[in-house]
């Protein structure tokens, strides 16, 4: 099997057309992403196709920063590659960690960080452990991808019964739904959140990175969705999701004391389902899951996606 990825060969929109035809493909592969890192960071994209024995077979994206005329250099490629359908079995993601090896050699004065897009097995830690790659803490990246292909009807009846009990509930709540399309809310959201994540002391994004991607999101023409659960006028909820080629994310939300006890969050997911398959994406990602957070764990998994546990941080 031969591998080699090719840097050059695409433009943007030949980046974009190949990245909208894969399902599932995550958010940090996106070029919004990159153009997030570059505007905040300082970090450079470079983009390939991988051919795997001539055929297009996937993309990775990485992203660098380079001082000391390039002495000192810093390569990320964060939950790649993606691949096209019919590729990316155990022989692929080897063969790419060839190519990748060969273009960013380990050495002195480099960094190198990989969180394959890869399910977690010994065999890929094997892998990544024979091209240099150490494992960086003990778990993997846990999330859950909801398959919006489905018909509404399944969806409803794949959710987790507590989880429908709540939902049920809240649709007889009095809660009422707003969407958000254009980020207007997007100040009152993120001054709401950043106030709660503070006072609450939970992991999540910054506000300040939330307020760039998301506007990266509509800027580049895939769209962001806020939702407000409101009672008498009055929001009690709110969450954030970004849309990224056929593909879009759980990104961030907010609930109060009396939008929890209605179960809002409850209702705002499955009314951002409908929104979603309506604008023809095919798959939400909710985001990652871990043991500390037992609660939020338990409420993704309820709306019955499919968990994938994926290989975590290499470096």
């Amino acid at each position: 099997m031969n591998c080699s990825i090719d840097w050059i060969c695409l433009n943007t929109q030949g980046w974009t057309s190949r990245y909208h035809s894969i399902r599932r493909a995550p958010i940090l592969q996106s070029y919004v992403y990159s153009k997030y890192l570059n505007s905040s960071h300082g970090y450079n994209a470079r983009r390939g196709l991988i051919l795997i024995d001539g055929r297009e077979a996937g993309l990775i994206q990485i992203l660098e920063k380079a001082a000391l005329r390039g002495v000192l250099h810093v390569v990320m490629a964060d939950r790649g590659p993606i691949w096209f359908e019919g590729f990316g079995g155990r022989e692929d993601f080897a063969a790419f960690l060839e190519a990748f090896d060969s273009a960013f050699p380990r050495r002195w004065g480099r960094r190198r960080r990989i969180i394959p897009e890869a399910v977690y097995s010994e065999e890929t830690n094997e892998c990544l452990r024979r091209h240099g790659f150490r494992r960086s803490g003990k778990g993997g990246y846990e999330t859950a991808w909801l398959d919006l292909g489905q018909s509404q009807e399944v969806l409803r009846r794949n959710l987790h019964p507590k989880w429908r009990g709540h939902l049920s509930k809240a649709e007889r709540s009095g809660l009422s739904v707003e969407w958000d399309d254009s980020l207007r809310h997007l100040p009152w959201f993120l001054k709401i959140y950043a106030l709660d994540k503070k006072r609450r002391r939970y992991p999540g994004p910054e506000a300040p990175f939330l307020s760039v991607l998301a506007q990266e999101c509509v800027q580049a023409g895939e769209g962001a969705l806020i939702g407000r659960a409101l009672l008498d006028g009055v929001p009690v909820a709110s969450i954030l999701i970004l849309c990224h080629g056929t593909s879009a994310t759980y990104q961030a939300g907010w609930t109060s004391q009396e939008g929890r006890d209605k179960a809002a969050h409850h209702l705002l997911l499955w009314g951002a389902v409908g929104v979603l398959k309506d604008r023809g994406i095919l798959d939400l990602d909710l985001g990652g899951m871990n043991e500390k957070t037992k609660g939020i764990r338990r409420f993704k998994m309820g709306m019955g996606g499919e968990v994938v546990c994926l290989s975590g941080l290499y470096t």
